[in-house]
């Protein structure tokens, strides 16, 4: 999947965290079959409902970690893969960033992937499985002053209907989340920057 390949149609970046199998918390499986069902689901809702194009983007390439396993995981679990891909690539922590630009919508489980959106001013859904990267990712919602932008519930435990209703409503108010993220992003880089003695 290059880039340059790309059509008009809207443009959805996913991702799911690789790590997620050890962050769970205690008690819990490394099993993320759940996770990936549910994003693939997730993936075909969005293609089908908005004739999209979904691209699997990981942020994390370590063997241990690696999200593109994941995602291979996910995308081969969908009805309908013909315009959903895998980025397959390793990029820096700067490629990435800028990558995150391009899409309408990203909608992922790694901290990372979810502030490179904000970043970027793209709105953003963070979902994830156990309760150490959740609470990352309202974190992150939270500075950003959009509590639309996380979805509140465990996704090993959630099923698909509340996620995709959250999906929905951010991709139905994405113009008001980037007038937000527009806003709030400057704000946060130049606090950012103070150093505390």
């Amino acid at each position: 999947m290059e880039f340059e390949k790309l059509s008009s149609a809207p443009l959805f970046f996913l991702n799911l965290k690789g790590s997620l199998k050890w962050l769970k918390g205690r008690g819990r499986g490394d099993d993320l079959n759940t996770e990936t069902n549910n994003i693939a689901e997730l993936a075909d809702r969005i293609i089908e409902t908005y004739s999209a194009t979904v691209i699997f983007v990981a942020t994390d390439f370590l063997e241990s970690v690696d999200d593109r396993k994941l995602h291979r995981e996910a995308h081969a679990k969908m009805r309908n893969p013909t315009n959903a891909y895998v980025l397959e690539g390793e990029y820096t922590d700067i490629e990435l960033k800028g990558f995150l630009g391009l899409p309408d919508v990203a909608l992922g489980s790694r901290y990372h992937f979810n502030v490179f959106a904000a970043a970027n001013k793209t709105p953003f859904l963070g979902f994830a499985s156990g309760e150490y990267q959740r609470t990352k990712l309202q974190g992150l919602a939270s500075l950003c002053e959009l509590p639309a932008c996380y979805f509140d519930e465990d996704l090993e435990y959630s099923g698909i209907e509340p996620l995709w209703n959250m999906a929905k409503n951010v991709i139905k108010h994405k113009r008001d989340i980037n007038k937000q993220l527009i806003k709030k992003v400057p704000k946060l880089e130049e606090a950012s920057q103070y150093v505390v003695n």
